[in-house]
């Protein structure tokens, strides 16, 4: 199973109930495990969990903040190295990738994800660089946060007009 002390390279993160490790364990494995360009993981994870870290957060970045009223219970940030890949093409499209194994992860746990791209919106990304003390050769690149489970919250149906059947007409 996945070692969350070699991932986040710290000791590992409590959370309430084992349902919640399971649910935070599996979401990094998922975008820790994603199929990448070049020889290595350009990709870092920041793990975001204290209510006072995520109220911070909300407060600098408004438009992060959760759907539910509560606000995040936690989130996930993918950040990419700028001295693993240094050409933004490929750098860019690993992080999307990871993040997308992230959100498919959430979907299929019902964890009802918030998904808010940073890159490239550089004064949302200054606030968080500053804020978690991000150094200058990561690139926060997005966040996802959770609030309440995907049972609980309202669900989001496909708008009708974006899906064209069979042809464009």
């Amino acid at each position: 199973m996945f070692d969350d002390k070699t991932a986040l390279g710290r000791v590992p993160v409590p959370f309430q109930s084992p349902a919640e490790r399971a649910d935070y364990s599996a979401l990094l494995e998922a975008s820790l495990s994603t199929p990448f360009v070049g020889q290595r993981k350009p990709w870092h994870i920041i793990l975001i969990q204290d209510p006072a870290t995520l109220e911070e957060l909300g407060r600098s970045i408004p438009e992060l903040i959760c759907d539910s009223e509560e606000g995040p219970e936690w989130a996930v940030i993918i950040c990419g190295d700028r001295r693993i890949k240094k050409r933004l093409g490929p750098l860019i499209a690993d992080c999307y990738d990871a993040t997308d194994s992230l959100l498919y992860a959430a979907h299929a746990r019902s964890l009802n994800p918030q998904l808010s791209n940073l890159y490239p919106v550089s004064t949302d990304t200054e606030r968080l660089r500053t804020l978690l003390q991000v150094p200058q050769h990561i690139m926060p690149f997005a966040i996802v946060s959770f609030g309440q489970r995907a049972g609980n919250a309202k669900r989001c149906l496909p708008d009708e007009t974006r899906i064209h059947r069979e042809s464009w007409a």
